[in-house]
């Protein structure tokens, strides 16, 4: 699910000051007079959820009043600047702009933009063609001096002296499962299991069989890699790994705090992300048998059986992949959500 710009709501808790933009002087592409001068914002940091490096995307604001559920509305500016660094902490420093490629030192376009706010809250977003943002920190003081352009070429400055609030909003793969490890077997009766094939899915000469068992507590999803083109169940023994080769587990998570993606097991209440251990096929006849020793990420024991028939259907096209699927292919597809907090 990766990244989709939402329209910025608005929402503060009290604006402190008022300002307006100037007209910009001739030649002067960031003259101090006619910076607008934002008086209050937040920065969120998501870490690496959709890079490789860390994503700190801040948000400013002008002082404007708010209506009853915080909403503004009175005239005024906003900025989101999406920076990205190699360390886990904002840095002082130059940032320029580049279009998806997250690298350290640079604020991405898709996710930075300026904002007019007209007297009755409504708002108008500009994408961001260029710019510089210039970040100092000291003693957690930020100075920052941003001349944008944006799609219209119009030339916005802005500049913000102040401390602001960070939030971590990296996600948790592993939500919903308990810290504390227990144990527990899902002994699956015959005929209580689906097998899906949805060949070469994530491009590397492998097909991913998606196997589920259930009993009457817990269901399984066992995500696992064989040799392209398997119209069976291959016997043998299947091991977690991450490079989706042949006879691997697919270690489990949770994708973008939405989709459950490789394989994990619980029900309505409970969540197991399964990343160790190993699971046996074995056939006789048309009779197989599924065994499994595994462990979820905080250190839960899950033992799997089933005995009986399989059958492999096959997904045929991309359309009848389950969306934890398609989520798992489009790293950047989902949106980041942008909040104003107070």
């Amino acid at each position: 699910m990766k990244k989709i710009m939402y329209a910025l709501t608005l929402v503060a808790a009290v604006a402190l000051a008022t300002s307006c933009e100037k007209e910009k002087e001739p030649g002067n592409e960031n003259p101090v007079d006619n910076a607008i001068q934002f008086v209050d914002g937040y920065i969120s940091f998501y870490g690496t959820d959709y890079s490789e490096t860390n994503n700190f995307n801040i948000v400013l604001y002008t002082d404007m009043t708010t209506d009853e559920e915080g909403y503004f509305n009175s005239k005024g500016q906003a900025v989101q600047l999406d920076l990205y660094t190699t360390d886990t902490v904002l840095v002082s420093g130059k940032y320029t702009l580049s279009t998806e490629t997250y690298e350290a030192g640079t604020f991405d376009s898709e996710y930075t933009a300026w904002y007019e706010i007209d007297d009755e809250g409504n708002q108008t977003t500009l994408g961001i063609k260029d710019g510089v943002v210039e970040l100092s920190i000291n003693n957690d003081v930020y100075t920052i001096n941003i001349s944008l352009t944006d799609s219209l070429d119009s030339v916005h400055v802005g500049k913000f002296v102040g401390a602001l609030e960070i939030y971590d909003e990296r996600e948790d793969p592993y939500a919903y499962e308990p810290k504390t490890p227990t144990a527990l077997t899902i002994a699956a009766p015959a005929d209580s299991i689906e097998v899906e094939n949805y060949g070469d899915y994530m491009e590397t000469g492998t097909d991913n069989l998606s196997i589920t068992l259930w009993d009457d507590n817990y269901s399984v999803v066992l995500s696992l890699f064989v040799e392209s083109g398997a119209t069976e169940l291959p016997v043998g023994t299947y091991t977690f790994a991450t490079d989706y080769s042949a006879m691997s587990v697919e270690p489990g998570e949770l994708f973008y705090s939405l989709f459950p993606v490789g394989s994990y097991a619980g029900n309505d209440e409970v969540m197991f992300w399964l990343v160790d251990g190993s699971v046996e096929v074995a056939k006789t006849d048309d009779v197989y048998t599924i065994s499994g020793e595994l462990k979820s990420y905080y250190g839960t024991t899950i033992k799997v059986n089933y005995t009986g028939a399989v059958t492999v259907l096959t997904a045929e096209t991309e359309s009848e992949a389950p969306a934890a699927k398609v989520a798992r292919k489009a790293v950047r597809s989902a949106a980041k959500p942008l909040k104003l907090r107070k």
